[in-house]
């Protein structure tokens, strides 16, 4: 066991709770699960269904000797306390202390669309100021389409910059995401003590920005989401409060849809920025995003999602983490415990040759091939006519690809009558 297990893993909560399925194939992912530590960052990026799976892992890692510690600068109270009943052990909360953060925010709320004339000239006014400028929105559509209103502007505003506009979501292949997120940070790192307070640039963005991305940007518009997503999209913008005119702007714009979300969710960040607002604020503190976070996990949607947390928890254990026989093979709820994670990887039709390239023979590698693959969500299969290739073991996707804009649906022909 000691030569077979690894000192150090990194891994997704997928690829975590696939050790419940253990038989031949999984029980290796069940047996490093012992006597270990987990160290689990962004805990609050997760919808509720994934979110309890893990209270009922945190149960059977205790269970099994390990430990584990919860990461993230937007944890809600009521996260603390679902892990807090879910273990038999104390569980240790660890705050820090006010004022430790300075205020770097000056908080607008906006009713009109980031999309709206008014915001698109106000973006370039921006970028024509020389500021740097991140600008979130909630679905990968609405970022491509904004990112090529915006681009030009950027690229006039720094003439010979090659990374003046950039574009950052999840329909990426893997390769070309890496190959972005190294040019992110180094092209917009945290800013240094008496640095430039001009850095230029734009970089239009979905949520992909939200989590293991030290950026910091001068000037920052983002669309209204769920009050972790609107905070940790507030954190790349000033990051460490070292911009030398004090706090900068940030605009939450009323969004006019709410998906990838849920309504209540969106509605109760809303109501809750605007309960912070029409109670005279006009900064944004580590205080004030405390407070953002009770008020949205005490409304009627937030009640819903602690139950909802709960409930997956306890289905989770009684389906897959109740063991009869040591290592019982269950691999036939591989493919269930995927859906439920609803993310799967896609190879583009075009990709095809260098994939089979890559896997087979004997340097074959599937690490290397991994980088051509596309993650979708399950029910987005239907838009890019998917077809499973037995021989790959993969799904094949139509659509139109390039490095810059990410994957788009193909248009559709225009019917002349």
């Amino acid at each position: 066991m000691r030569l077979f297990t690894q000192r150090l893993r990194v891994a997704t909560p997928h690829q975590l709770l696939s050790g419940a399925i253990a038989g031949p194939s999984y029980s290796s992912v069940l047996l490093e699960q012992a006597n270990s530590l987990f160290i689990l960052d962004e805990l609050h990026a997760y919808e509720p269904d994934t979110f309890g799976r893990l209270l009922a892992a945190m149960r059977l890692w205790e269970q099994l000797g390990s430990r584990f510690a919860v990461l993230s600068a937007t944890l809600a109270g009521v996260m603390t306390r679902l892990i807090q009943e879910s273990v038999e052990h104390p569980v240790t909360v660890h705050r820090a202390p006010h004022g430790t953060s300075p205020v770097r925010h000056r908080l607008v709320l906006d009713e009109t669309p980031v999309t709206a004339a008014a915001s698109i000239e106000r973006l370039r006014s921006w970028l024509r100021e020389g500021h740097s400028v991140l600008v979130v929105v909630n679905t990968v559509a609405g970022a491509q389409n904004l990112f090529e209103q915006l681009a030009d502007d950027a690229r006039a505003a720094l003439p010979g910059d090659p990374y003046a506009a950039l574009l950052l979501h999840s329909r990426f292949k893997n390769g070309d995401r890496d190959a972005i997120e190294k040019v992110l940070l180094k092209r917009h790192p945290e800013r240094r003590p008496g640095e430039n307070p001009r850095r230029g640039g734009l970089v239009v963005a979905t949520q992909a920005v939200e989590v293991s991305l030290q950026l910091d940007f001068d000037r920052g518009a983002v669309e209204s989401a769920p009050i972790e997503a609107v905070a940790q999209r507030a954190g790349r913008v000033n990051r460490r409060g070292l911009h030398p005119d004090g706090p900068v702007g940030f605009r939450v714009h009323r969004t006019e849809g709410h998906l990838p979300y849920e309504a209540g969710a969106v509605d109760a960040a809303w109501s809750a920025l605007t309960t912070l607002t029409d109670q005279g604020a006009t900064d944004l503190s580590e205080q004030d995003i405390d407070q953002l976070l009770d008020h949205a996990y005490a409304t009627e949607w937030g009640k819903r999602w602690e139950e909802e947390a709960r409930r997956h928890r306890d289905e989770f254990t009684t389906r897959f983490l109740t063991f009869t026989d040591p290592f019982h093979d269950r691999s036939e709820f591989a493919r269930e415990l995927s859906e439920k994670f609803d993310s799967v990887e896609v190879l583009h039709r075009d990709d095809t040759d260098e994939y089979r390239k890559l896997t087979r023979g004997k340097n074959g590698d599937s690490l290397l091939a991994a980088r051509l693959l596309i993650p979708l969500r399950y029910r987005q299969l239907t838009m890019y006519q998917t077809e499973f290739d037995r021989n790959l073991q993969m799904r094949l996707i139509d659509g139109e690809y390039d490095s810059t804009l990410g994957l788009r649906p193909r248009a559709e022909r225009e019917t002349i009558l």
